[in-house]
C-alpha cells in the first residue's frame, strides 16, 4: 500500500467515526422515546398506508424544502415510530433533531395576558 492510499485509508476511517460520534450525539439530544428505523415497521400492520409515500419521505426532501411532514390518524396505528424513524434518517443525514409532544409545547406556550395588566 502507498502512503496516499495508506493516508486515504487513515482519512476515510476518522470521518467515519466523527460522523459515527455526531450521530449517537444527536440521538442522544433529541429526546426521541425510542430509536427506531423504518425498516422495522411492519406496514402489514396498517395496510391503508403507502409505504412508497412513507419511504419517500424519508429521503427528506420535504425537509430540504422547509416543509412539514404531519402525521394523522387515531392511536396505535403507527404516527410516533414514523415520526421516530424519520427523525433517526435526518439526523444521520446531518441534521439537528428534537422530539416533543403537542402537549409539552402547551404547557411551555405563554399563558394568556390578563387584559387589566
Amino acid at each position: 500500500m502507498g502512503y496516499l492510499d495508506f493516508l486515504d485509508l487513515v482519512l476515510s476511517e476518522e470521518l467515519a467515526v466523527r460522523d459515527d460520534r455526531r450521530f449517537r450525539q444527536g440521538l442522544r439530544l433529541s429526546r426521541l422515546p425510542h430509536h427506531k428505523t423504518l425498516d422495522e415497521y411492519d406496514f402489514s400492520f396498517q395496510p391503508d398506508l403507502d409505504p412508497r409515500k412513507v419511504k419517500d419521505l424519508a429521503h427528506l426532501s420535504f425537509v430540504e424544502g422547509k416543509a412539514n411532514a404531519a402525521l394523522l390518524g387515531p392511536p396505535g396505528v403507527g404516527k410516533t415510530h414514523i415520526a421516530v424513524a424519520l427523525a433517526v434518517a435526518a439526523c444521520r443525514a446531518g441534521y439537528s433533531i428534537y422530539f416533543t409532544s403537542l402537549d409539552e409545547i402547551n404547557r411551555s406556550s405563554p399563558t394568556r395576558r390578563d387584559p387589566s395588566s
